[in-house]
């Protein structure tokens, strides 16, 4: 189901262009840097969706070697496997026809 966070909140939004197979490039990301207790975390997305991806910072070290663009590259990768498929399934629930509406003029189908 689609995390919607409040990007109002940060006082240090960074931007990201990045290019994808099977998007419509460039990608622009929006990212900043939060604390869930005391994890530190990076929360990202598209900008001009509301849909918010959470990562720990550790959690992308170890991913990616702190690799911001291949964090995204290969997160938005699999994120669209998961679109195109729902789509071939039929959407059969609210919150898919919710991810793809949201990211419908984003993906090359």
């Amino acid at each position: 189901m689609p995390h919607h966070y409040d990007f109002s909140c940060f006082d240090n939004i960074k931007n990201l262009t990045i290019d994808i197979v099977g998007w419509k490039n460039p990608i622009n990301i929006e990212y900043a840097y939060s604390y869930e207790g005391d994890i530190p975390k990076l929360y990202w997305r598209i900008k001009g969706t509301t849909h918010t991806f959470v990562i720990s910072l550790e959690e992308l070290n170890a991913y990616s070697s702190g690799d911001y663009e291949l964090h995204f590259q290969q997160a938005l990768t699999v994120f669209r496997s998961d679109i195109l498929k729902w789509v071939s399934d039929g959407a059969t629930e609210k919150w898919m026809r919710e991810y793809i509406f949201m990211y419908k003029k984003f993906i090359n189908f």
